[in-house]
């Protein structure tokens, strides 16, 4: 995906880049009848090239909750948990099950946010909430960062799925801030990424506005996660408290990614 960037007074949208990834299989490992379970160990890590939130890579801590899907039950999500990580932050060791006998693996961040995947043509579905909440102690919503990967020679690497909007807050007392789009580009919704072509996301979902909620400090920069998309239309985004509703930003101008 080509990054993006587009300016509104403070309001700044860009798409988060992402590199390529094929995974190929066999035919015939697809689709094997056995549920029995097996526990599996693997190995994760953020692609150092990726997001950075305020100047930080987004590090994974223990506890973080990953869906992991195989290829004998590719809609089935079973959670795998950190339980332990690099100095760093970058990498981390999960672990699992797995249905017995699988041996292609796809992994999504956060579990929630997992869907399905199809092996044979490298797609991995997933979902950007609609409904935000700021984490504690951060500027956006973890759970909506989202992220996904294939096994690839013992590890996962996860890519990045979403863009972000950036904007500063300029008002007291503010618990809601929405986004909008006037036109027909979905912000949020069940999505895909397809890791055989060059990490492009197409949004299934029909939802065009998204609301982060959570106690906003004046002065002070923030994130909406949303679905890579062309802007078209008129682009608004909304400071609301418990009394009112303001339009803080607005922008007819185009954004591709």
């Amino acid at each position: 995906m080509k990054k993006t960037i587009i300016l509104s007074a403070l309001c700044m949208l860009f798409a988060v880049s992402c590199s390529k990834g094929i995974v190929e299989i066999d035919e015939n490992n697809v689709n094997n009848p056995s549920k029995n379970l097996e526990k599996k160990t693997f190995s994760i890590e953020n692609d150092v090239t990726r997001t950075f939130i305020d100047g930080k890579i987004i590090k994974w801590e223990v506890g973080d909750k990953i869906g992991i899907m195989d290829n004998i039950d590719n809609t089935v999500v079973r959670e795998f948990s950190v339980e332990s990580v690099s100095e760093d932050g970058r990498k981390a060791i999960i672990t699992g099950e797995v249905t017995q006998g699988a041996d292609f693996f796809a992994a999504v961040y956060p579990v929630d946010a997992a869907n399905s995947v199809d092996f044979q043509s490298s797609k991995i579905t997933f979902t950007i909430p609609s409904s935000q909440t700021l984490s504690t102690s951060c500027n956006h919503d973890k759970l909506a960062i989202v992220s996904a990967a294939f096994l690839d020679n013992g590890k996962f690497i996860f890519k990045n799925a979403f863009s972000l909007l950036k904007f500063k807050m300029t008002q007291e007392n503010v618990s809601k801030v929405i986004l909008r789009n006037t036109g027909s580009a979905p912000l949020a919704g069940t999505s895909t990424i397809d890791f055989s072509d060059d990490l492009s996301v197409t949004i299934a979902g029909t939802t065009k506005s998204i609301t982060l909620s959570g106690e906003f400090e004046n002065e002070k920069e923030y994130y909406i996660a949303l679905a890579p998309c062309q802007m078209a239309g008129t682009m608004e985004l909304f400071f609301a408290s418990d009394e009112k509703q303001s339009i803080a930003y607005k922008t007819t101008e185009k954004t591709f990614t």
